[in-house]
């Protein structure tokens, strides 16, 4: 933490303005954004990997005083995108995409690090699509939105998380223009074994038809 405080003593400001608004972007409230439409989206949810982000990145987080013990990193960990199993989230209904839910049933039930994944994977796209329904309220005709997402993989079963979010943004509303490739990797012991395919890492581009 030490040098993280060092880097940020040295780094030379950025010059211009930014608004900072708090709050969850699934259930965005009402009165943000309620007036003004916006011209795009650039993000990157957590990846579908069963990483507890705010473990990874604790030290930030404390650093920026987001949370000052482990109660509130608890109650951190609570709010977040569904993309783990570390907490014992509540299961949501089936999202009715068929290639999501067919990915679902190959993957129970075949020797799983955790029994808890199916129900994860459906509880993050289910997520992603609560994210995209708060950007179809913000966004003008036209506006550009950009998801950088990555494939995982589970019992050798690679989870195709692009493709499963072009869906659900063309259900949504969106023409998809792109899905801009940025790397394969191997991915990590939990989430590729026995799968011999490499994972991509990607940018999904569509557009608002609305």
């Amino acid at each position: 933490m030490i040098r993280f405080i060092e880097d940020i003593a040295v780094c030379p400001r950025l010059r211009g303005n930014a608004t900072i608004t708090c709050a969850d972007a699934r259930h965005f409230p009402d009165h943000f954004g309620s007036v003004s439409l916006y011209d795009g989206v650039l993000t990157s949810p957590p990846y579908l990997n069963s990483f507890d982000y705010t473990d990874i990145y604790r030290p930030e987080l404390l650093l920026l005083k987001k949370a000052r013990n482990a109660s509130e990193l608890r109650q951190l960990r609570f709010t977040t995108v569904r993309s783990h199993v570390q907490f014992a989230w509540k299961p949501s209904a089936p999202l009715n995409i068929p290639l999501l839910q067919q990915k679902i049933r190959e993957i129970d039930g075949v020797g799983l690090w955790c029994g808890r994944i199916p129900e994860m994977i459906n509880a993050y796209f289910v997520d992603l699509d609560c994210v995209i329904g708060q950007c179809v309220k913000r966004l003008k005709a036209g506006a550009t939105v950009a998801f950088v997402v990555a494939e995982s993989a589970y019992s050798g079963v690679v989870i195709p998380v692009d493709l499963i979010l072009a869906e659900i943004l063309e259900r949504r509303g969106f023409n998809i223009k792109k899905i801009t490739l940025f790397r394969k990797t191997l991915g990590n012991g939990n989430h590729q074994q026995r799968s011999s395919e490499r994972l991509k890492e990607v940018m999904v581009i569509a557009e608002h038809r609305a």
